[in-house]
């Protein structure tokens, strides 16, 4: 008899308004012949977040680390109270765990599979989404990343000592009447051009869908500014590792091309000849 499980993601954002976003948790549901098995875990340490979001503050951190340690003895007493119920996995964390729409922290669609080692199981599912916690030399969100990529190969083609490095104007942030959007870089050519880099290694398609609709959303507002209706909108992206969100990636890459301003979208592939061209027409700005 095949034996199933069902897990679903704990995420945590501090804005409801940003949207941003980051895994802190996964919950199992495992059933067997021997009954029902709920468990909760989530990274030893919170660096991640604390990185993703730094100016939460230790405070902060301390009191996501409590929440988190509560979701597991919550998960852990479950075990024998609900060992013969037949609730789904969704019904038992908007009755035990948290409900649909809390703030900061929210649960992601269930996912199903089939097991043969519950410990196996989790150890992997744990490999998978919390290894950018354990690898150090991952300390960045994903559009950092790409930011970080696109600076290096700048330098790379620059000669030394290159004046022409100080024309690109690093950090602009434009305010709207709700919040602020950061772009990364600023530079000008014939046209003033905004960088927005944008990377999609995620761990879930929904949360590649919804950072294309919100850039999507932000740059046709910012557009239709005055102050910025005859910038360019230059948006450098890179794909998932995950093969199985390719497709998810690709129609991202969708959303934003819908995107009603001058615009260009750029993959990793091509980042290195866009750096070579701007670098090569860049001009200071008056």
């Amino acid at each position: 008899m095949t034996k199933t499980f069902q897990y679903s993601i704990l995420k945590y954002r501090p804005s409801y308004l940003l949207d941003e976003r980051v895994i802190i948790g996964l919950i199992f549901h495992f059933k067997s012949d021997l009954g029902n098995k709920y468990i909760f875990t989530y990274p030893s340490e919170l660096k991640r977040v604390s990185n993703f979001f730094p100016t939460l503050g230790n405070d902060n951190i301390a009191n996501i680390e409590k929440y988190l340690q509560g979701f597991r003895t919550t998960a852990d007493k479950l075990g024998s109270r609900l060992s013969s119920s037949e609730q789904l996995l969704k019904d038992v964390i908007s009755s035990e765990f948290i409900v649909d729409d809390a703030n900061s922290f929210f649960f992601s669609e269930i996912k199903y599979g089939s097991f043969d080692s519950i410990e196996q199981t989790v150890n992997y599912y744990e490999g998978q989404y919390f290894k950018f916690y354990e690898n150090d030399n991952v300390k960045e969100s994903q559009d950092l990343v790409v930011k970080a990529f696109f600076k290096k190969s700048l330098r790379e083609l620059a000669s030394k000592n290159d004046s022409r490095l100080k024309y690109f104007e690093e950090g602009v942030n434009i305010k709207n009447k709700i919040t602020s959007s950061k772009f990364e870089f600023r530079w000008k050519n014939g046209t003033t051009n905004l960088v927005k880099t944008l990377g999609f290694d995620l761990f879930d398609k929904q949360d590649i869908q919804d950072k294309a609709f919100k850039w999507t959303s932000a740059i046709n507002y910012i557009s239709k500014t005055q102050e910025y209706s005859n910038y360019r909108f230059d948006i450098l992206v890179s794909k998932p590792s995950d093969k199985n969100l390719l497709n998810a990636y690709e129609k991202a890459l969708d959303v934003l091309n819908d995107i009603n301003a001058d615009k260009k979208i750029f993959q990793k592939e091509d980042i290195k000849q866009y750096a070579e061209n701007a670098l090569n027409t860049v001009q200071p700005f008056i």
